[in-house]
């Protein structure tokens, strides 16, 4: 376009040159702009998400410490799945003939309901937890099966993509592991599903139980 405007320039008397070369540059202007807001727009969206990412992640790193220092360990159960502002699980677990619920962000947004996980928690307040998604089991009272599943990709934060299937239909399952795991994008695993929703399921990697 702009050199099309450039050439008809060159067959204009000197006054419509000018009116040209006033709509050549208007046409620059007005691109440089509009690239200089959008880098504006994407330099703002990422430092807002990286501010919200840092609080998040040095709170945690807080709440660690604070857990470690009277350190609790149980499992937990997942009793509700939704999604606000990001995926969030409930779980429940029991001290001292006390039940608690704990909030905390799985690895995707998929259902986990039924699914159990070790737990750390401060013995001086329970209520302060955080669960290790890294170790996921099925209580012994839970009707599950099992079957092969594959590694699909490898993802940040060490969590994998696997799929497998059951009765015919494929199901995708996200799940975070243990630097401890070697794990490989095409690695085979067993899959532990439940039989009540095969949705809900984990891939037995080599340290699990």
């Amino acid at each position: 376009m702009l050199q099309l405007l450039q050439q008809r320039i060159k067959l204009q008397s000197k006054d419509q040159q000018s009116q040209l070369l006033f709509m050549l540059n208007s046409k620059v202007k007005k691109k440089v702009k509009d690239w200089l807001i959008f880098i504006l727009i994407a330099l703002g969206g990422f430092a807002f998400f990286y501010s919200i990412y840092y609080i998040c992640k040095k709170e945690k790193d807080i709440k660690k410490q604070s857990i470690n220092k009277h350190l609790g360990i149980d499992t937990a159960k997942i009793i509700k799945t939704g999604y606000l502002k990001g995926s969030y699980v409930i779980a429940k677990f029991s001290y001292n003939n006390k039940t608690y619920q704990v909030k905390d962000f799985p690895p995707s947004d998929r259902n986990i309901t039924g699914m159990c996980y070790l737990i750390k928690f401060d013995k001086n307040n329970p209520e302060s937890a955080l669960i290790n998604f890294t170790h996921p089991f099925f209580n012994k009272n839970e009707f599950v099966d099992n079957t092969e599943g594959i590694v699909q990709d490898l993802l940040a934060r060490n969590i994998l993509k696997f799929s497998y299937t059951v009765n015919e239909k494929e199901y995708l399952q996200f799940q975070e592991y243990s630097s401890e795991n070697t794990v490989k994008k095409g690695n085979t695993f067993v899959v532990i599903y439940s039989k009540k929703d095969p949705q809900v399921a984990y891939i037995k990697l080599s340290n699990y139980d």
